[in-house]
């Protein structure tokens, strides 16, 4: 099914290169759970879970702005101005699965399917996931949104998460928990940043800084 057309409060990014990544479906299961944040804060009572439930998230959300990949499931739609030549490299790793390839064809005013045998997907673990064609994609209209790929990114299930990442999560959970104005503002400290830095440095497919 192709991506539907954008809606205002859309949450958007634009990317280098003029590529836009809007989240269709959102995480619906955080990396950690409430029960293991509250082991690395030594919390026993229940009375703190809606906020440490919003804490996870947050330093979820820190995490993957630092390694430019997805944590859970969750699906996007990227938007390109144009075909490349041969392979469109996805903004969001570890691709899971591709759900469909549209374009507004030449003069077209609405999205046109491109047949799954016309191209293949690479999903490499630790690169960002690729859509191959197998001889050559269609001439688009000329739009900042001509083409949408709509696929599913993120880790399927806590198991699956690298460990490197839940840590991270941990430590940016206790370090909020422990600093009240740097959970409002969602700074971090030098040390803590030089921690995070070890964690996630093998997590992201870009720099982390």
């Amino acid at each position: 099914m192709p991506p539907s057309s954008a809606r205002p409060n859309d949450q958007a990014k634009r990317e280098s290169g003029g590529d836009v990544l809007k989240v269709v479906t959102r995480a619906t299961e955080n990396p950690i759970s409430i029960e293991d944040a509250k082991d690395q804060l030594s919390i026993t009572d229940n009375e703190d879970d809606l906020r440490i439930d919003r804490l996870i998230k947050a330093a979820t959300e820190y995490v993957e702005s630092a390694t430019r990949r997805a944590v859970m499931s969750q699906t996007w739609d990227e938007l390109l101005p144009e075909f490349p030549t041969e392979t469109i490299q996805l903004k969001k790793p570890p691709l899971q699965s591709l759900t469909s390839v549209s374009y507004y064809a030449v003069g077209g005013s609405t999205l046109t399917v491109l047949p799954s045998t016309d191209y293949w997907s690479i999903a490499p673990t630790h690169q960002p996931g690729q859509v191959t064609t197998r001889s050559a994609f269609p001439a688009a209209e000329m739009r900042p949104d001509a083409i949408a790929v709509r696929y599913v990114c993120g880790y399927p299930n806590r198991d699956s998460v690298p460990e490197g990442i839940k840590h991270a999560i941990r430590l940016l959970v206790g370090h909020w928990n422990e600093n009240r104005e740097a959970e409002i503002t969602g700074t971090i400290t030098a040390e803590l940043k030089i921690g995070l830095k070890s964690l996630l440095g093998q997590a992201g497919w870009g720099v982390y800084a």
